[in-house]
C-alpha cells in the first residue's frame, strides 16, 4: 500500500508544461464544441 501512496507524491510533484495546457485547452474546447452541438 505504500507503494501507492509515493506514486500519489510523485504526480503531484510533476511540472505542468506547455504541452498539458494545450492538450487540455483541446480538450476543453472540443467538449465545449460537443455540448452545443448535442443541443
Amino acid at each position: 500500500m505504500e507503494q501507492y501512496d509515493q506514486i500519489g507524491a510523485r504526480l503531484d510533484r510533476l511540472p505542468l508544461a506547455r504541452f498539458h495546457y494545450r492538450i487540455f485547452g483541446i480538450i476543453s474546447f472540443s467538449l465545449l464544441l460537443t455540448g452545443f452541438l448535442s443541443y
